[in-house]
C-alpha cells in the first residue's frame, strides 16, 4: 500500500523492538470496511485438486503432458 524510505542510518530502540508492530490481515476484512475497493481488488481462486488431476489426465491421454527432467518425481506438479 506504500513505500517506506529512510533518509538516515537505522538505529535500534526499545520502542521499535517492543512497541512497533505491523499487523497483516485478510484482505476480505479490509473489503468489509471499504467495499468501494472491491472493483480494484484482484481475486485468485485456486483450482481444486480434482480439477487439476482431471486436466492432467486429459493431457496424458492426448499426449500433450510435458514431463520435467528432474530428480524429483513430483516436479511435474510445479510446471
Amino acid at each position: 500500500m506504500g513505500t517506506l524510505s529512510t533518509t538516515s542510518e537505522l538505529v535500534t530502540s526499545t520502542w521499535g523492538d517492543n512497541g512497533l508492530f505491523f499487523r497483516h490481515q485478510d484482505m476480505a476484512e479490509d473489503l468489509e470496511i471499504m467495499p468501494e475497493w472491491k472493483p480494484y481488488t484482484p481475486y485468485y481462486t485456486a483450482p481444486s485438486t480434482a480439477t487439476y488431476f482431471k486436466e492432467a489426465a486429459k493431457e496424458l491421454a492426448n499426449g500433450t503432458f510435458n514431463k520435467v527432467a528432474s530428480a524429483c518425481p513430483f516436479a511435474y506438479l510445479w510446471q
